[in-house]
């Protein structure tokens, strides 16, 4: 599709451009949309797509793009439905806002995806500082990463870390042919950390948390956070320390 579009903005052919491209525009909303909600919850018009991909954003980024891509982008939309074409002089100049427009959304929808999977690289990186043989300091590491990143984290970039299985697809889509020895792809990478977290030394050093002097209030949050959501997931030597943290924290 985008082939096609490129061809026809080439060719100079900016009616059947701004046309396709209009259509194309609503698409991508469509797949921001299917990453966001895993196709869970229906889309809807393009004005409710619009919505529900920039849901969620910081009030300046929803106020940057949600009033042009819900209320003037649909104007134009219109006017393709209800007459075929786009009645204006100005042609050229209509095509290459377009063209701006799917640039701008298909950047949204790259960044959809890549948030989720961006802190794995972060973690990856710095686990890789430390001796891999050494579980503790490994395990160590990985709650020191994880608990620095709660803040700032994405609710996906949990998900993923939980049950990366639900997002194989998308992990394929980053899965390199070719890998230079000593080196992980993304799919690898999260299979890696993810696996950490369900193993017993993990939640062992979790545990060890508990006695440290004057433990503060966030970590006990972080702690008692990933007890709960994880207890119902693990095997039984790691759930038994589950249960040490709630009966600790709770």
């Amino acid at each position: 599709m985008f082939m096609d579009l490129a061809r026809l903005y080439e060719e100079k052919h900016y009616q059947s451009f701004i046309g396709l491209g209009l259509l194309q525009l609503e698409g991508v909303f469509f797949d921001i949309c299917s990453i966001r909600y895993d196709g869970k919850e229906n889309a809807g018009t393009l004005v409710e797509k619009v919505e529900k991909a920039l849901r969620g954003k910081n009030q300046v980024y929803y106020n940057r793009f949600y009033p042009y891509f819900a209320f003037d982008v649909p104007v134009k939309r219109n006017e393709i439905a209800h007459t075929g074409l786009i009645d204006s002089q100005k042609l050229e100049q209509i095509a290459d806002e377009v063209l701006l427009d799917l640039n701008a959304v298909v950047q949204m929808a790259k960044t959809e995806s890549e948030d989720k999977f961006r802190l794995f690289f972060v973690i990856f990186d710095n686990l890789s500082k430390v001796n891999f043989t050494d579980e503790k300091q490994v395990n160590e590491t990985l709650i020191a990463e994880l608990y620095a990143t709660n803040m700032i984290s994405p609710d996906s970039f949990w998900s993923v870390l939980k049950s990366p299985d639900l997002f194989k697809d998308e992990l394929d889509f980053y899965k390199l042919d070719h890998i230079q020895e000593g080196y992980m792809d993304l799919p690898n990478i999260v299979k890696y950390i993810s696996g950490l977290v369900r193993q017993i030394p993990f939640w062992t050093e979790m545990v060890n948390l508990l006695n440290l002097d004057g433990i503060n209030k966030d970590l006990q949050d972080f702690l008692l956070s990933m007890a709960k959501d994880y207890i119902n997931v693990l095997d039984n030597d790691c759930k038994m320390k589950c249960i040490e943290i709630l009966k600790a924290l709770q």
